[in-house]
């Protein structure tokens, strides 16, 4: 893993109201690694300055993977598996966005 020391602009992505992204259906053996395969993609595409629409929808199409086995590593997606996945998934994980003002 690499370390980005360049600034990203999160508490403005925060700042301006709440995504959502559904989870991706799948079979469920074991919920152990989830958040935190979640967590790491989404960390993981923001610092390499996707959007967060893509950050989020690959972070739940790595979580669904991982909770598919038993232990917390077997279901991690490489790169390029991660983004086959994506190709076919993302239409089914549409991102909804609300602002502040909507919801406040």
């Amino acid at each position: 893993h690499h370390i980005c020391r360049k600034q990203i602009p999160i508490p403005e992505v925060r700042s301006q109201g709440i995504h959502y992204c559904p989870s991706l259906k799948c079979k469920v053996s074991g919920t152990a690694g989830a958040g935190d395969a979640f967590a790491s993609t989404l960390t993981g595409f923001i610092a390499i300055e996707k959007t967060i629409e893509m950050a989020m929808q690959a972070a739940s199409i790595n979580a669904a993977s991982v909770i598919g086995y038993i232990d917390t590593q077997t279901g991690l997606l490489e790169s390029a598996a991660l983004e086959t996945q994506l190709n076919a998934h993302a239409k089914e994980l549409t991102v909804s966005f609300w602002p502040w003002a909507v919801i406040t």
